[in-house]
């Protein structure tokens, strides 16, 4: 019985390798890696998981790496990132040691400049350690995420209470562009996906100088009041957790900075995303120099039009004194005219004479009268 048994399980293998082999020459005989895009090939054994990146053309492997280079123990960033979602840190499952691979070759082909591969499963099935290397190899990241906060949220319903997550995250890619988002799920892995997802529609453009801001800024939002200062070459980031999160994904490496009114750690880094807008770009010496030197010629060139314009005519005052002196007006004539035919007024009249009475008249005409 055990013999039969044994031989049974031995077919069972025989067969299920006899099926991948097919699946895989069947899909070899239609997938072939170029130099352009080449092929991605995995292998997996009960332990563990190879990849290589081939160009078939040149026989040549680009690109190979396996969950040996990983090591099984968890880092020190992955260990708080857990304790902050509370889990408890641990060594890593095979299907994370297959996603660790998937990212090592990603960053490798990132480096030899290959955007495209043919990926090619060896025919194995899509699922499990075969999946994850290649939803992590595709993933080849863009920005840095980073979780400021997680808190735990409840809502009093009919029917108890209803728990949730609300999640913090930065999104930066450390060239100057930085998001903030505010996730909110039932769990947390979902609350995270759209805090990232928010923060990526939401990125704002940070001026830099020499890895430094260009002035200093104060911003006051709600109670939060954050302090932000250049320093020079080789500081470092002098910051407090939320602050830090936001600078560095900005790609700020000296800078300091002071956080006054509150230790709400959402208000902060919403204060501190204010403050990075409130930035302005500071010309360089070269561009102010130009603009001085443009704006001491335009003046130049206005004097130079108003002396052009006082030679081409210098007699024109005395030619406007003689042109007023010799050519009379017409309205000088009409007055003339006027004035030669006007009678003179009872002011201009000379006064008539009246005789003279003298007390004898006077008295004769009273008498008479």
């Amino acid at each position: 019985m055990v013999q039969d048994d044994i031989k049974e399980k031995m077919n069972r293998v025989a067969t299920y390798t006899n099926n991948r082999i097919k699946r895989h020459l069947r899909v070899r005989a239609k997938v072939s890696g170029t130099s352009d895009r080449p092929r991605l090939a995995v292998f997996r054994s009960s332990e563990h998981i190879y990849a290589q990146i081939i160009d078939d053309k040149s026989r040549k492997t680009l690109v190979s790496g396996s969950d040996l280079q990983v090591s099984g123990k968890i880092t020190s960033e992955q260990s708080a990132e857990a304790k902050t979602l509370g889990a408890s840190p641990r060594k890593f499952t095979k299907t994370e040691k297959a996603a660790q691979v998937g990212k090592l070759l990603a960053e490798q082909a990132k480096k030899a400049k290959i955007a495209r591969v043919a990926f090619d499963r060896g025919g194995f099935a899509y699922h499990g350690r075969v999946r994850a290397l290649a939803e992590a190899a595709r993933e080849i990241k863009e920005f840095e995420e980073k979780i400021v906060r997680v808190s735990r949220v409840s809502k009093k319903t009919q029917g108890g209470n209803r728990m949730g997550f609300s999640v913090v995250v930065v999104v930066g890619d450390r060239k100057g562009r930085v998001g903030v988002g505010l996730g909110k799920a039932r769990d947390v892995q979902s609350s995270v996906r759209k805090g990232i997802t928010y923060a990526k529609k939401h990125l704002i453009n940070v001026p830099l100088q020499d890895n430094t801001i260009p002035h200093e800024v104060f911003i006051k939002v709600g109670a939060a009041k954050v302090l932000l200062r250049p320093a020079s070459p080789g500081t470092g980031v002098i910051a407090g957790g939320a602050v830090r999160a936001v600078v560095e994904a900005a790609g700020i490496r000296d800078v300091l900075s002071k956080v006054l009114g509150t230790n709400n750690q959402a208000s902060n880094v919403y204060a501190t995303i204010e403050a990075l807008k409130a930035l302005k770009p500071v010309p360089s010496p070269s561009a102010v120099k130009e603009e001085k030197a443009e704006d001491s010629a335009e003046p130049e060139a206005k004097s130079e039009v108003k002396d052009n314009k006082q030679e081409d005519s210098p007699t024109q005052p005395e030619a406007q004194k003689e042109v007023k002196e010799t050519k009379p007006t017409a309205q000088t004539t009409k007055k003339e005219e006027k004035a030669d035919t006007a009678e003179p007024t009872s002011a201009e009249k000379p006064a008539e004479e009246k005789p003279k009475r003298t007390r004898a008249k006077k008295a004769e005409e009273t008498s008479g009268g």
